[in-house]
């Protein structure tokens, strides 16, 4: 069984309790790291919500669904790299409008 998903959901559901314990905070360590979430505190903050709002019950599913049905290591891995795309093309595209 691939625990791939597994391991990050427990990651990112880390990820959100620290961003929520000092959300005014910009790390350059935890959390979704793109070009314009750097530009201020509420473009931060604005993209910890969408990326954490999106990757937590995304991530959830694929954990339920891993369990449910054998998925194979090479497409877990393709999902995640797709995944990854989406989250941070809407995070940035949402920033910028």
């Amino acid at each position: 069984m691939n625990s791939l998903f597994t391991i990050l959901f427990v990651v990112m559901v880390l990820g959100y309790c620290y961003f929520r314990a000092n959300p005014a905070k910009i790390s350059h360590v935890i959390g979704f790291r793109t070009p314009s979430a750097y530009k201020s505190t509420e473009n931060w903050q604005r993209a910890q919500k969408i990326g954490y709002g999106i990757s937590l019950p995304t991530l959830a599913i694929l954990t339920v669904l891993n369990y449910l049905l054998v998925i194979p290591t090479w497409v877990s891995i393709s999902l995640l790299v797709i995944w990854i795309a989406i989250t941070v093309s809407y995070i940035e595209w949402t920033l910028n409008k």
